[in-house]
């Protein structure tokens, strides 16, 4: 219809002028009234705020949460995530770094959408990585950044650069390396490299190694 065949419009029951602009963030509902009392009722959306993130994280298969220092290996998947306080218009780009070099950007279609339990930041955008002997990449810190992240309103967040919580994930595919051993007892019956023991003796053995385990390794005798 025509302006002039409008009776007037109501913004939450106050007249509101044709020409009146409304800046003011949230929904927002218009109702136009013609002569003979039809009404016509539109709501609308004014966001002028950027998608704000909560959580930004990373997990290896096989690792609590909780566990701050976790390493990768091939057969492992990491897991990458950020949850925000609104749907975007379209999912987010992750890449995926391994001593700062570029190994794989995650096509956008493979982003998985999901829901969170947490009310304030319901909507999770998460990827997975394959660590396998495919991935080519090297050994060291393994990072991550989600960027072209944008609200259905247009408003851009931030490109996101690092974990919230301080969480490291190491890249190792290189087997640990034995750098030394021995062996020694308190029984002082010795002939060249031969050692001879007897009930009650202690037999002491020691390993050198590259890096440190992840748990004691278990040492068999016999």
């Amino acid at each position: 219809r025509h302006l002039d065949d409008m009776y007037g419009a109501s913004l939450y029951g106050d007249i509101l002028k044709f020409e009146k602009k409304i800046t003011t963030e949230g929904t927002h509902t218009v109702t136009a009234i013609d002569k003979l009392g039809n009404e016509t009722i539109k709501t609308f959306t004014i966001d002028k705020t950027a998608a704000k993130k909560n959580a930004v994280n990373a997990n290896v298969n096989g690792y609590k949460n909780e566990v701050k220092e976790q390493y990768a290996t091939n057969g492992n998947t990491v897991t990458a995530y950020i949850s925000i306080n609104e749907e975007l218009k379209h999912n987010p780009t992750f890449t995926f770094y391994a001593n700062g070099k570029e190994i794989k950007v995650i096509a956008k279609e493979d982003v998985i959408a999901r829901a969170s339990s947490n009310a304030k930041y319901p909507y999770v955008y998460e990827v997975k990585l394959a660590i396998d002997e495919n991935l080519e990449a090297e050994d060291g810190e393994l990072t991550f950044t989600v960027t072209d992240i944008v609200d259905k309103a247009g408003n851009k967040t931030a490109d996101i650069t690092k974990v919230s919580n301080g969480k490291v994930v190491e890249l190792d595919r290189t087997p640990n390396r034995v750098t030394f051993t021995t062996i020694s007892t308190d029984n002082k019956t010795v002939e060249g490299k031969v050692y001879y023991v007897t009930a009650g003796d202690t037999v002491t053995f020691r390993m050198g190694v590259r890096e440190k385990f992840s748990e004691n390794p278990v040492v068999t005798i016999g």
